[in-house]
């Protein structure tokens, strides 16, 4: 049998060690704390500045794509950034559109969808730009950059959903454009909540990519 008293492992002589442990080490503990809390404080961060739209005149508003069902309806989330679109379009603030997207596994060419959705609602065809090749927000930033480049355009706005204002944000900074503006999607989902998670890693990830 052990010589140690019945209380050795009791929760108060527990919460007493643990308690004396945290006191001697209050650095280690308030760096845990913020490491801990800053996903939380950078998801914040992005959608208070996905939510807060300007409009500003530019040379070029750019629309990334997202999902089209097979059957060639656009996904909420697209919808929502198409509205956006229209809705900016509209004020007369931007020259020229850019609908940027890949070909998902659905098979349907997000950029062309997009298109046809503009066209639709009477967006002239001569404004629209369409990139087959972005299969991603990096993609479609360097697609800007090197058009605005080469037809000497120098403002750029983005219509996008609002937790990915931000990372368009930095995708196009990285690239070497500045963005006067963007407006988000006013079409909400619960799967929101999801893609604001998945937003914190890709910032970080685009915070070390190379153009």
């Amino acid at each position: 049998m052990s010589g140690r008293p019945d209380h050795f492992l009791s929760f108060p002589t527990v919460r007493r060690s643990l308690r004396a442990w945290t006191t001697r080490r209050p650095r280690l503990w308030r760096g845990i704390a913020l490491i801990a809390a800053a996903p939380v404080l950078v998801a914040a961060g992005l959608c208070i500045d996905g939510w807060r739209d300007r409009i500003e005149p530019v040379d070029l508003l750019i629309v990334p794509g997202s999902m089209v069902h097979p059957d060639g309806t656009l996904s909420r989330n697209l919808h929502g950034r198409l509205l956006a679109t229209l809705d900016y379009h509209r004020t007369g603030n931007c020259r020229r559109i850019l609908v940027s997207g890949g070909t998902g596994v659905e098979g349907r060419d997000e950029a062309l969808a997009m298109r046809d959705f503009l066209l639709a609602n009477q967006v002239p065809d001569s404004i629209i730009l369409v990139d087959g090749n972005g299969v991603n927000t990096f993609e479609t930033a360097r697609f800007a950059e090197r058009w605005m480049r080469e037809n000497d355009a120098k403002t750029v706005a983005v219509s996008s959903s609002f937790f990915h204002i931000t990372r368009l944000r930095l995708a196009l900074k990285r690239h070497g454009v500045p963005m006067q503006g963007h407006i988000h999607s006013r079409l909400y989902e619960p799967r929101d909540l999801y893609s604001v998670a998945r937003e914190v890693p890709g910032l970080a990830t685009y915070l070390f990519r190379n153009p």
